[in-house]
C-alpha cells in the first residue's frame, strides 16, 4: 500500500509530457502540409501564367509573312541568327585567306625578272666595286635601296600585277560572299525559319497588331540578302558605313624607301652587305701588297718606264681577275638565297597590304550590316557580329 501515490505520481508526470509532444508533432505535420500546398499552387499559378496567353509577344515579318514568338523564342531567334552570321564570316575570311594566298604567289612570279635584273647589277663587276666604292664613304644602304628602286620596284610587270591583283580583292570579297550565302547559309536560314514557324502557336498567331499582348513590333526586310548581299546591297552598306569603296589600302605598289627599305633589311641581303663591309676591312692591305708588288716589278724592269707601268698594269689586272673569281664564287654560294629573300618579302609585303585591304572591305560591310540588323529588329542593343 505504500508504494501507491509514487505510481500515481508518475502516471501523473508522464502525461502532460506526452501530450505536449503530441503536440508538436501534430504542429510539425501541419507546416509541413501548409507548405507543400503554397509550393504546389505556387508552382500551378506559374504554370498557368506561361501557358497562358497573356505573355508578351513578338510579332515580326518575316520573308513576307508574320511571326508571332514569345520574348523567349524571340530572343532565341535572334541569337541563332547572330550566330549563323558570325559562321559565315568565318567561312568567308578563310575563303579569302586561300585566295589571297594564290594572287601573292602570282605576284611572286611577276618579280622574278626585276629581282634578277637587280641582282644581275648586284653581282657584276661594276656593281661590286661601285659598292665597295660607296661603302667607303658610308652610303652603301642608300645605293642598293636606290638600285632596288631602278631594276626592281620599278619593273613594269611587277607593277601591273601588284596592282591588277589588288584591285581584285573587292570583287573576289563580293563574289566569295554571294557564292557562301548560296551554297551554305541561305538553306541554313530556311531551316531556322521553318524550325520558328513551328514553334509559333495558333492562338497567337490570330491576333490582331492592335493587341495588348504584343509589345512589340519588328519589320524585316528579306533575311536572305544578309547571307547572299548583291552588289546593291554591298554598296548600300559602305553608304551606311559611312565609307567608299576604295578608302582603306592603295592599291598601288609600295615604292621609294619604305618597300626598298624592307627588301634591304631581309636577312640575306643584310649578310650580302656584310661581305662587301668585311673586303672593305681587308682593303687596305691588298693595296698595300699590291703596291708593293708593283715597285718590285718597276725595280726589275727599271730603267724602262714604260715597261714599269705596263707590269704594274698587268699586277692590277691580276688582282683585278682574282677578284672577279671571287665575286663569281659569292654569287654561286649567294645568289639563289638573296633571289628567295627578296622574293619572300615581295610575297609577304603583298599579302599583309592585301589581308589589311580584306579586312577594311569586311569592316565596311558588316558594319553596314549591323547597322541595318539593329534598326530591322529594334533592338536596344545592336548584336556583336
Amino acid at each position: 500500500m505504500t508504494n501507491t501515490p509514487q505510481t500515481q505520481n508518475a502516471n501523473s508526470d508522464t502525461a502532460p509530457g506526452r501530450g505536449k509532444r503530441g503536440l508538436l508533432i501534430s504542429l510539425a505535420i501541419l507546416l509541413v502540409i501548409l507548405t507543400t500546398l503554397s509550393y504546389s499552387q505556387r508552382h500551378l499559378l506559374q504554370s498557368r501564367f506561361f501557358a497562358s496567353d497573356d505573355q508578351p509577344l513578338v510579332r515580326s515579318l518575316l520573308q513576307g509573312k508574320t511571326l508571332t514568338l514569345t520574348q523567349e523564342d524571340y530572343q532565341d531567334f535572334t541569337s541563332q541568327l547572330v550566330a549563323l552570321n558570325a559562321s559565315q564570316d568565318t567561312r568567308l575570311q578563310e575563303s579569302l585567306n586561300v585566295w589571297l594566298e594564290q594572287e601573292a604567289l602570282e605576284v611572286r612570279q611577276a618579280a622574278e625578272t626585276g629581282v634578277n635584273h637587280y641582282l644581275d647589277w648586284y653581282y657584276s663587276l661594276t656593281g661590286s666595286y661601285l659598292r665597295l666604292f660607296v661603302a667607303v664613304t658610308g652610303d652603301l644602304d642608300e645605293l642598293l635601296m636606290d638600285k632596288m628602286q631602278q631594276h626592281l620596284l620599278d619593273d613594269s610587270q611587277l607593277l601591273t600585277a601588284w596592282r591588277e591583283h589588288l584591285s581584285d580583292i573587292n570583287p573576289q570579297v563580293i563574289a566569295t560572299w554571294q557564292t557562301l550565302g548560296e551554297n551554305h547559309v541561305s538553306s541554313r536560314l530556311d531551316d531556322l525559319l521553318e524550325e520558328f514557324r513551328q514553334r509559333e502557336k495558333p492562338q497567337h498567331a490570330k491576333l490582331g497588331d492592335d493587341d495588348p499582348r504584343i509589345e512589340q513590333l519588328v519589320l524585316q526586310q528579306d533575311l536572305q540578302s544578309w547571307v547572299r548581299p548583291s552588289e546593291a546591297d554591298l554598296r548600300r552598306w559602305q553608304i551606311s558605313a559611312g565609307s567608299g569603296a576604295l578608302v582603306g589600302a592603295a592599291i598601288a605598289l609600295p615604292t621609294g624607301r619604305l618597300m626598298a627599305a624592307r627588301l634591304a633589311s631581309a636577312p640575306a641581303a643584310k649578310a650580302a652587305s656584310r661581305i662587301i663591309r668585311r673586303y672593305l676591312a681587308r682593303l687596305p692591305a691588298r693595296l698595300a701588297i699590291q703596291s708593293a708588288t708593283s715597285g718590285a716589278a718597276a725595280a726589275a724592269t727599271a730603267p724602262s718606264g714604260p715597261g714599269a707601268l705596263l707590269t704594274g698594269a698587268g699586277v692590277f689586272a691580276a688582282m683585278t681577275a682574282v677578284d672577279w673569281a671571287l665575286l663569281k664564287a659569292e654569287e654561286a654560294k649567294y645568289r639563289d638565297e638573296l633571289q628567295s629573300a627578296l622574293l619572300d618579302e615581295i610575297e609577304a609585303s603583298f599579302t599583309q597590304i592585301g589581308q589589311q585591304r580584306i579586312k577594311n572591305q569586311l569592316s565596311r560591310y558588316q558594319q553596314g550590316r549591323e547597322q541595318q540588323y539593329f534598326h530591322l529588329l529594334n533592338n536596344e542593343h545592336p548584336p556583336t557580329f
